[in-house]
């Protein structure tokens, strides 16, 4: 790790114009979260091996950002050249930067690889200190990694391997979007209360000339393409594609209730295996059982079952169960509330008993047998 870092540096060095810090996200070029090994780049500079984090190298320090749901597992594989940044705990990276790095530094990104919204919000912050976003012409830890080279997969300018990029570039689409009455001209109306057509873009100007426009999703289109258009052709607004997305079939609406009460039922059955288990253990004074293998198999078991989507970290065990062992702090919107009593005493969770597990759960509303019966019917394998 040590000379991974050393050699970023080197570059960042010798970069055209000198870089005081290099930012490494996450994402490749489509924004996505997953991604494949080859764009690995955080990962491999940090050892990092969750799927959201940011990392940033400065000539002297190395700083990794991430969410609560890695704080434990970053904790544990970073190594004491980094420093680990907690999301709403911490400052922003943006934040950071401009508060501690010099005036008029350069940070460098590969512009593929970071948003339209996330260079915009950068280069607000920026502006105090006249800091300024580098765009670098390749990407530097792909430099450091030989991953491309020891594949044999070969970059290429995007535009030359793209048609589709070209013909954005160029001044040659057809026209291909809105309308709008003149009142909404001379009322300076939002973008987004616009009709739109396959016909005609109208400006707005008196002469009643129409441009094309070009339709960018600002939190999901990279900078680098958005960066080689004209911005005032441009249309930066949330994709037409996500509200369809989000809106689900009859079909798809029925496998998410189907898929919800096989795995409630998987999980119910779980946790009630857990407590006996823990009543066991706590019995002859041993520790609290947190057995993620046996959740697993009673999930596979479930009808319908495919793989689990998101796993329990191994990182967090431990520390789980030193939540049931000692004294605690309970952090909440920024609140603290410090806990009266331990979460290892017998009348608290997971060391309740059967008998007072169930006699809850028996106290809970129930819905009608008439609500019930639209209920779609599922079996829990």
């Amino acid at each position: 790790m040590a000379d991974t870092l050393a050699a970023l540096r080197s570059l960042m060095s010798s970069h055209a114009l000198p870089l005081d810090a290099l930012v490494v996200p996450s994402e490749d070029y489509h924004q996505s979260e997953y991604v494949s090994s080859r764009d690995k780049r955080r990962e491999f500079v940090s050892g990092f091996t969750g799927s959201a984090g940011l990392a940033l190298i400065t000539i002297n320090e190395a700083l990794l950002w991430t969410d609560g749901r890695y704080f434990l597992q970053a904790a544990q594989q970073l190594s004491d050249q980094w420093k680990l940044m907690r999301i709403r705990e911490d400052p922003a990276v943006d934040v950071w930067m401009a508060d501690n790095l010099p005036n008029d530094a350069a940070i460098g990104t590969d512009p593929w690889c970071v948003s339209i919204d996330t260079v915009q919000r950068w280069e607000r912050a920026f502006a105090k200190k006249q800091q300024k976003l580098v765009q670098t012409s390749t990407n530097l830890v792909d430099e450091v990694s030989g991953y491309l080279k020891e594949n044999g997969i070969e970059l290429r300018e995007y535009g030359a391997v793209s048609a589709d990029v070209s013909l954005l570039a160029s001044n040659q689409l057809g026209p291909c979007a809105f309308k709008e009455t003149q009142s909404e001209v001379s009322g300076g109306t939002d973008i987004g209360s616009r009709e739109y057509t396959t016909e005609s873009v109208k400006t707005g100007a008196e002469d009643g000339k129409s441009i094309d426009l070009i339709w960018a999703d600002p939190g999901s289109c990279c900078y680098a393409l958005y960066s080689k258009l004209n911005s005032d052709r441009v249309l930066l607004k949330q994709s037409p594609l996500a509200l369809a997305k989000a809106l689900k079939n009859p079909i798809e609406l029925d496998g998410l209730r189907k898929a919800h009460i096989s795995d409630g039922a998987a999980v119910v059955q779980y946790l009630v295996w857990l407590d006996k288990q823990n009543q066991k253990q706590k019995q002859k004074g041993g520790m609290p059982i947190l057995d993620r293998e046996t959740l697993d198999r009673i999930t596979a078991d479930a009808k319908g079952f495919v793989e689990n989507y998101y796993r329990t970290f191994e990182a967090n065990r431990a520390e789980l169960v030193n939540l049931y062992r000692q004294e605690s702090v309970l952090k909440f919107e920024f609140r603290e509330t410090s806990r009266a009593r331990r979460l290892s005493s017998p009348n608290s969770p997971p060391f309740s008993s059967a008998s007072s597990i169930s006699a809850r759960w028996a106290a809970l509303p129930r819905p009608s047998p008439a609500a019930r019966s639209s209920w779609p019917s599922a079996s829990c394998g």
